[in-house]
């Protein structure tokens, strides 16, 4: 966060402890296990409007791409580690966000369709690659509630998931909720057109795009599963099982799948 700062890409800034490092152990006496926890300085802001989508996902586009050219040539630290949001970590055995025909809610029709369009996801990425110009270190959840417009300009914030991953699900877990809706094309337009104003994006890579909406759409499901007491599961497994349906009989039923 701190690199991506200097490289122009704003981020929340950290207070140290009085050691002087911003990440101190805490322990809560009920738990009794200690916690790496940092403190933030408070941003003054708000997430983009709703009033105007083509133009919030034009600014998360170039942000993205900025983020991406910068991890491109940038070193990690000794000892760095994050999530990997690779093949195993989102449609493997045992994902990051859990399996997702775990999940009550879905059919055995559902869970069929899905459990095939995951494998020859699987398939696609692997053999999409891992080279340089698409694979790095990613946000993985750059929706625009991750931004926070300030009088000094957008602030990314939420790194709670970034890790390892192909620049392609970022694209995925911005435009996913849009799946279906009428200004989708819109939508999806207006982050390729700004991305591709700050950095390269062939068509060769973009023509992977709909696997990975899928891919996030897989992810999904499992996080749902994950949480499936909660009221917002509730509320949204049902919609979320139907979105990744329809994508995934889009995806079986395409020779050449590009958008």
């Amino acid at each position: 966060m701190e690199t991506l700062s200097e490289a122009g890409v704003t981020t929340p800034s950290t207070l140290a402890g009085v050691d002087g490092d911003p990440v101190q152990a805490v322990t809560v006496d009920a738990i009794g296990a200690p916690f790496d926890c940092e403190v933030f300085h408070w941003i003054e802001g708000a997430p983009p409007g709703d009033t105007d989508l083509a133009e919030t996902y034009r600014m998360v586009g170039s942000i993205t791409a900025r983020m991406h050219r910068h991890v491109q040539a940038w070193s990690p630290p000794d000892g760095f580690e994050r999530h990997v949001w690779d093949e195993d970590g989102m449609v493997g055995a045992d994902p990051l966000w859990g399996r997702f025909d775990d999940l009550e809610a879905l059919s055995y029709e559902q869970r069929a369709l899905l459990n095939e369009a995951r494998d020859i996801v699987r398939e696609r990425i692997i053999a999409f690659g891992k080279t340089p110009d698409r694979y790095g270190l990613i946000h993985s959840d750059l929706v625009p509630e991750n931004l926070l417009v300030t009088a000094d300009g957008p602030m990314v914030i939420d790194f709670d998931d970034c890790g390892f991953g192909w620049f392609l699900y970022d694209y995925a877990s911005c435009v996913s909720r849009h799946e279906g809706q009428d200004n989708f094309d819109a939508i999806h337009n207006s982050w390729v057109e700004d991305y591709r104003s700050v950095a390269p994006l062939p068509d060769d890579i973009l023509g992977e795009a709909l696997t990975f909406r899928l891919t996030r759409q897989i992810v999904r499901l499992g996080w749902l599963h994950g949480r499936r007491d909660s009221p917002y599961a509730t509320d949204y497994t049902h919609i979320a099982i139907a979105a990744a349906c329809r994508l995934a009989r889009q995806f079986l039923g395409e020779d050449t799948i590009v958008r």
